[in-house]
């Protein structure tokens, strides 16, 4: 298996993203009601979740999880950034 794991983004590019994935709605209610429910800021979890990831994959023999997927949500150069510092790039 292929772990896709999502950078960092705002609300309103998330918004962006979830309309040809076919889930209008919440792009709509992301839209309109986005920082109202989400606060300002979105928080970037990838590199604990990627690290777990790798090391409970690392742990065990029979991990489904073959390697990690970044979607660059975020913008292309952040998400290069990150795999850059992490040694990945």
């Amino acid at each position: 298996m292929h772990y896709g794991l999502a950078r960092p983004a705002g609300l309103a590019t998330l918004a962006n993203y979830a309309v040809p994935c076919g889930v209008s709605n919440a792009a709509a209610i992301l839209r309109n009601r986005g920082f109202a429910l989400f606060g300002a800021t979105v928080t970037d979890h990838s590199e604990e979740t990627a690290s777990k990831t790798e090391r409970s994959a690392a742990a065990s023999k029979d991990h489904a999880i073959q390697s990690l997927h970044d979607f660059p949500f975020g913008g292309l150069d952040r998400s290069l950034d990150w795999l850059r510092r992490r040694g990945i790039w």
